[in-house]
């Protein structure tokens, strides 16, 4: 596979990921509602209003489509495999932990500080290795 084939499909994840996790915000919770509906077919106004928890999800959804977006764009632009998952895990880490504390759930950026610390750990680890 080419690196430039990667371009489009990352860019799309990361404008769906983004519109995901934006949609936590009052005014843009309707893009929510409509993509409830439309998954959840026929259009009929089902499931109808969002909770906290649906708007954790959107959170979380959206940073992690962003997160791989990253990557993978990182990747189409030839950057090694380290830097492209650096970019990518502080990319989702941003995104989900703003997303979650908008949507009313500060605590899930703590938490996601412990995945943050196992996704970093194998480019800290090849950074040590790598000879100065």
């Amino acid at each position: 596979m080419q690196a430039k084939q990667l371009t489009l499909p990352a860019l799309t994840l990361i404008i769906s990921g983004l519109l995901t996790a934006l949609a936590v915000l009052p005014p843009l919770r309707p893009v929510l509602v409509t993509f409830g509906d439309l998954a959840f077919w026929p259009l009929d106004g089902s499931p109808g209003a969002l909770d906290s928890i649906h708007l954790l999800v959107a959170a979380v959804a959206g940073g992690l489509m962003t997160g791989w977006g990253v990557f993978m764009l990182a990747l189409s632009k030839d950057c090694d495999l380290s830097k492209a998952l650096l970019l990518g895990a502080l990319t989702w880490f941003v995104v989900d932990s703003t997303g979650s504390a908008i949507a009313g759930a500060p605590m899930n950026g703590v938490f996601n500080l412990g995945f943050l610390a196992l996704m970093l750990w194998p480019v800290l680890a090849s950074r040590k290795a790598q000879p100065a």
